[in-house]
């Protein structure tokens, strides 16, 4: 049986539709893929250093990277509940764009380093946002306090 899913090969037959719905992470996690691509380049261009893939591999796979987030973030990008998660539909897409070259992306790493990193990144990414924001609104209340500095509020204790 030939297939895409992680699963495959290990069953007969796959899972039942309420099943696969309810398992199905890719709806939820396509918020991952921007650290999901900065992960994956960066994992091709420390093989391509290392002499796991040439060099020319990991220029491709580079490039193919940035066309499927560029697809992602115009809007063209088709994503497939098929093939589960983020992870899967990013790489499936790049070996659509460039070839059996995109299957050497995972040379080396584990799904689990894979969702590890992509997790890690995206957090601190998240943590650096709300950083700014939080500096932006104490900013903000110091500039509505300076105008206030002589008015005068009743208080209890």
């Amino acid at each position: 049986m030939s297939t895409n899913q992680s699963w495959g090969g290990r069953f007969a037959e796959g899972p039942r539709e309420a099943v696969a719905a309810y398992t199905d992470s890719q709806i939820y996690d396509r918020a991952l893929y921007a650290q999901d691509i900065r992960g994956s380049q960066a994992h091709a261009r420390m093989l391509g250093r290392q002499g796991v893939i040439t060099p020319e591999e990991a220029e491709q796979i580079v490039n193919g990277l940035d066309a499927v987030k560029q697809e992602i973030e115009s809007g063209a990008f088709v994503w497939k509940p098929a093939l589960e998660d983020v992870h899967m539909n990013i790489e499936a897409r790049l070996t659509e764009i460039i070839g059996d070259v995109g299957k050497k992306l995972h040379t080396g790493r584990s799904r689990n380093d894979q969702v590890g990193l992509t997790f890690r990144l995206f957090v601190a990414d998240r943590l650096t946002a709300w950083q700014q924001r939080a500096a932006h609104l104490c900013a903000t209340l110091v500039s509505c306090a300076d105008g206030h500095q002589d008015d005068i509020l009743p208080g209890c204790t």
